[in-house]
């Protein structure tokens, strides 16, 4: 984000942001050499980054911003002083890593948390600032989600948006096409309020960099996102895939590419994809029909209700989730007076 480039796959909108990132368990040397070493990779120079990037880190560095043993919970005069800070350095986006340790409640307690984080909220809203906290989940061997948040559920709830990572496991893997020993995880947004948003997976690799700086040299991980090609339609959830039948669903899109009316059009915002570019239409056409081989989708010949011959349209398949059962509390015959 301070560099304003694409280096994620992920656009940054309005261009580079000013950065806060606070983080409570890292030593300021280890964060140092994680900043660099992301420098290195991406090729980035200190002109790059500019003066948008602020880092606070280590014991020498605490921010309790909130504690159990007061009234109200929240300590106001920290808010105050933060508030006054990002306004004068006109911060855009504001991180708290991790957030257990940016206070001293009783995690468990949805009362104590719903205060803290409402007051978060209300500085993101003082300040035109995007507030980005980092937390913890309990421990699991499934796939973490949104409710897998360790402590009350109030933080969940309060969020405006909800990413959640998962490891990948030893089949995504090598559906990924990675080496067994690569390192790789998944992001996904599980919770978006005020927004429609799909559950796609956005996949990376962790790379180790060396800084270059021995002997011996000190070798440090590095975030790589993966091209949108590595990543297969297998790992599409449900959710995503329903609303792609959705999309297409009594609309008779054309199967082949270079039809005005071609499916791909229609898809390709739900996977985030722009069917103008070429690395990106190879991936729809690539999504349609492993959705065809799968019966997700399936491809029928129909007669052109203009020009009278025969064309391929793509139709709905199975079904990727069941449909919803009508509510047993509404009777027949009843109406809604609005």
């Amino acid at each position: 984000m301070a560099s304003g480039r694409t280096l994620l796959n992920e656009i940054v909108h309005g261009g580079p942001q000013r950065i806060w990132l606070w983080n409570l368990e890292e030593p300021e040397d280890e964060l140092a050499r994680r900043i660099q070493a992301a420098a290195l990779h991406h090729a980035m120079s200190a002109g790059d980054i500019g003066d948008r990037l602020f880092v606070n880190a280590g014991p020498d560095n605490a921010l309790l911003a909130a504690s159990g043993t007061m009234a109200g919970y929240v300590h106001e005069e920290v808010f105050s002083d933060l508030e006054r800070e990002i306004q004068k350095r006109g911060i855009d986006v504001f991180v708290i890593d991790p957030f257990v340790s940016s206070h001293a409640l009783d995690e468990n307690d949805n009362v104590q948390i719903d205060r803290v984080v409402k007051r978060w909220s209300r500085l993101a809203q003082a300040t035109n600032c995007a507030v980005h906290i980092i937390h913890h989940t309990r421990k699991s061997d499934q796939t973490i989600g949104s409710e897998s948040a360790r402590g009350a559920k109030a933080l969940v709830d309060a969020a405006r948006m909800v990413r959640v990572l998962n490891v990948a496991t030893a089949e995504e893997i090598s559906a990924l096409g990675l080496q067994p020993d690569v390192r790789a995880f998944n992001a996904r947004r599980d919770k978006q309020n005020l927004s429609a948003g799909h559950d796609v997976r956005s996949w990376f690799v962790v790379k180790s960099v060396s800084l270059e700086n021995g002997p011996p040299a000190d070798d440090v991980g590095v975030v790589v996102a993966l091209s949108a090609t590595a990543v297969v339609t297998t790992h599409l959830s449900p959710e995503a895939i329903q609303a792609i039948q959705n999309a297409l669903d009594g609309k008779d899109r054309s199967y082949h590419q270079n039809a005005g009316d071609w499916a791909g059009i229609d898809i390709a915002p739900i996977l985030k994809l722009n069917p103008e570019d070429k690395a990106d239409r190879k991936l729809i056409r690539h999504t349609l029909g492993e959705l065809l081989k799968r019966d997700l989708l399936v491809r029928v010949s129909i007669k052109h209700s203009r020009a009278g011959r025969d064309r391929n349209v793509v139709r709905v398949g199975l079904l990727a989730l069941p449909p919803q059962s009508p509510d047993p509390s509404v009777e027949d015959g009843g109406g809604v007076e609005s």
